[in-house]
């Protein structure tokens, strides 16, 4: 085998290796999305015994601490995910939804969740939490199709 050729399998190899972490790291956050976001927030609020001061005391301390670790996948996904330059948006779109919460809506939701807190009616409707909600979406989508579509490996032309 010439020598070029072994060195591109490496490189191929240990690229593919990369989306292959990249993959397994965007379908955790996923999950974790999904158990956090989806599942844990909402059923909260269907728990008669805690009063809703305390759900959303919970709920913002909960967001906050999901947040920075969501902070530090951003970072490891961008490090591991190998993505063709089409999709290079859409590996940068988690990220960028997590930045957007973290430095815009979460801080709106939490002046909002210290005036309940503090023993204050709590508004109608928050067009935010609608928003948030939106943003927890698109990222799971985004999340997900990096997951299960971004840099799958191609089978070789030379049948292995």
């Amino acid at each position: 085998m010439p020598r070029d050729a072994l060195q591109t399998e490496v490189v191929t190899d240990r690229d593919d290796l990369r989306a292959d972490r990249g993959r397994v790291l965007a379908l955790v956050w996923a999950g974790m999305v999904l158990g956090v976001s989806f599942l844990a927030t909402p059923v909260k609020f269907l728990a008669p015994s805690l009063p809703l001061p305390v759900a959303l005391d919970v709920g913002r301390h909960t967001f906050r601490t999901f947040g920075r670790v969501e902070l530090a996948l951003t970072a490891l996904l961008g490090l591991r995910a190998a993505a063709p330059a089409r999709y290079c948006l859409l590996a940068l779109s988690p990220g960028l939804i997590v930045l957007a919460q973290a430095l815009w809506l979460r801080p709106k939701l939490e002046a909002q969740t210290r005036q309940v807190v503090a023993g204050h009616q709590p508004p109608a409707s928050s067009r935010l939490h609608l928003a948030y909600v939106a943003c927890e979406a698109a990222k799971l989508a985004a999340l997900l199709t990096l997951g299960l579509t971004v840099g799958r490996p191609n089978v070789r032309r030379n049948g292995r």
